[in-house]
């Protein structure tokens, strides 16, 4: 968790809340009735009954965590007077909750988690927050935005978007610059990530089960990550808008509608494995980067509709090739690379492809 921006605190014989000595970090005007001199702080806080939100104080932060769950509350406008969470803030299973309206530019010093609101329609009361040891957002069935999140520019954590099902896009991400992790995950009307624009380093991309999903657009400043994995987002036809040259772990790429997976020649070398498999619809893998090096084992698998491999022939190099169960890929094709490339693969496994048919390829086939 980072430091706090509490000022010196004075314990009560409780130790049920806390008052300020002298005047807090914040500078935000909570209104007249509310400044440094009359706000209390609070060492955590948990809504989740009329009588937690009764009790209180006028004007308050809190040093540490505070969880809303399970409360009565349809808005924020009992926490007009919150100055700021100096450990997580978790908004969790409110059942009437349509609107975070009320807050007005709270800070969080710790991680972010809004989940399973099911009327929340949008995110907002927010914009105070610049840093986060983390970001979930998840399961809030009438989530359409993420508006409130516009000032966030780094997550020292993980960043999860996961299944939001009315969230067709990441607008409101446009400031987040790096992240531990992002996961973009099961929103079925998400269909872009076109709003990712300042991301410029994250150490490992998960982009799985967002049927929607066409275009990778938006991620244009990623050059490096540790990681690349790519699921089940069946609308995804192309890998055109990856702009990553090196990954320092594996690349996965699997089960989703692209044809081919060019140009994904942006991606010079793997350190770990690369493995693309079960993309029913991919015919070539067409696209990789002439000098393409996997220091892996590098996996083309049960690709059904796979017919062409020429530029595994032509530059791309990898510790081991495995090429398996693609059934409309020419054994002779396979056999070729077995036989003719043990330069660039010293190791070739080639199993369970289609039978023995057409030549091996050549620029003209």
């Amino acid at each position: 968790m980072k430091t706090a921006l509490a000022s010196i605190l004075l314990a009560t014989a409780t130790g049920a809340c806390v008052s300020t000595v002298g005047p807090t970090n914040r500078d935000r005007d909570r209104g007249s009735d509310c400044t440094a001199d009359n706000e209390d702080i609070l060492p955590s806080l948990t809504i989740r009954t009329q009588a937690d939100l009764d009790a209180l104080p006028s004007c308050f932060s809190v040093d540490g965590n505070m969880v809303v769950e399970r409360s009565p509350l349809t808005d924020f406008a009992a926490f007009e007077q919150l100055g700021y969470v100096g450990g997580d803030l978790i908004i969790r299973d409110n059942s009437r909750l349509a609107a975070m309206t009320g807050m007005v530019d709270v800070d969080v010093m710790g991680s972010l988690t809004i989940e399973r609101n099911p009327r929340l329609t949008a995110i907002d009361g927010l914009d105070g927050i610049h840093t986060l040891d983390g970001l979930t957002i998840r399961s809030n069935d009438e989530l359409t935005s993420l508006g409130g999140l516009s000032s966030v520019t780094s997550v020292y954590g993980p960043v999860s978007i996961e299944s939001n099902g009315r969230l067709t896009t990441l607008a409101g991400l446009g400031s987040l610059e790096t992240a531990r992790a992002l996961t973009i995950a099961d929103n079925g009307a998400l269909t872009a990530l076109s709003a990712l624009t300042s991301l410029r380093t994250v150490d490992a991309v998960t982009l799985r089960s967002n049927p929607r999903l066409s275009s990778l657009s938006g991620m244009d400043q990623l050059r490096d990550t540790g990681a690349l994995t790519i699921h089940d987002n069946a609308a995804l036809t192309t890998l055109k808008d990856i702009k990553i040259t090196h990954v320092a772990g594996n690349v996965d790429v699997h089960g989703n509608g692209i044809t081919s997976i060019a140009p994904l020649w942006s991606i010079t070398r793997v350190d770990g494995d690369l493995v693309i498999d079960g993309n029913p619809s991919l015919t070539a893998v067409s696209g990789l980067a002439p000098s393409l090096r996997v220091n892996g084992t590098f996996t083309v698998s049960n690709n059904a509709a796979l017919t062409s491999v020429y530029p595994l022939y032509v530059g791309t190099s990898a510790a081991n090739l495995v090429v398996m169960g693609n059934t409309a890929l020419s054994r002779n094709r396979v056999d070729h690379l077995v036989s003719s490339h043990r330069t660039q693969f010293p190791s070739v496994i080639g199993q369970a492809n289609g039978a023995t048919g057409a030549n091996p390829e050549s620029h003209t086939n």
